[in-house]
């Protein structure tokens, strides 16, 4: 994980985000040989959620990343439930209000892998991470994959 994301992850947490870490970040973090360039993240929807995260994208100065003006994301954005793309001080981020087939924070029955030693920061276990990516349109290198050593996650669980 960069310290962007990390920085990332500090701040939703500072403001109590319900969140999960998706996409290729949760697949780095079981060990996958991937890279990515931003951050994924399934959020609760719900006003007080949302609240919570504006507030937390307000600290990050976020914005839209595919506008040239500077247009910042609202409660209103957030709750609309779609695809915020957006990129922070610390780097891009994506804030989803759905994955695969609609499937929203709330109607996850997967029990999640705490990262960063934080009670309030999950990712998704590694199986269902790569049944996700399969099950969506996105282009998926499937054979980058592949768990390594069950060593990796303690050794990253240990350097957080």
């Amino acid at each position: 994980m960069t310290p962007s994301f990390r920085e990332i992850l500090e701040v939703l947490n500072q403001h109590q985000v319900e969140f999960i870490v998706v996409g290729g970040v949760a697949a780095v973090i079981h060990g996958a040989p991937t890279t990515t360039f931003d951050l994924d993240t399934l959020v609760r929807l719900n006003e007080a959620t949302a609240e919570r995260l504006a507030r937390a994208l307000s600290k990050l100065k976020a914005r839209f990343r595919e506008h040239r003006k500077t247009i910042r994301p609202t409660v209103e954005d957030i709750l609309a439930g779609g695809h915020l793309l957006l990129m922070t001080r610390a780097g891009p981020l994506d804030v989803l209000g759905f994955i695969v087939a609609k499937m929203m924070y709330g109607k996850l029955n997967i029990p999640p892998m705490m990262i960063l030693g934080n009670p309030s920061t999950y990712a998704f276990t590694f199986a269902p991470s790569i049944q996700t990516k399969r099950g969506s349109k996105a282009p998926c290198r499937k054979n980058s994959y592949q768990p390594s050593a069950s060593g990796a996650i303690a050794s990253f669980r240990d350097s957080s």
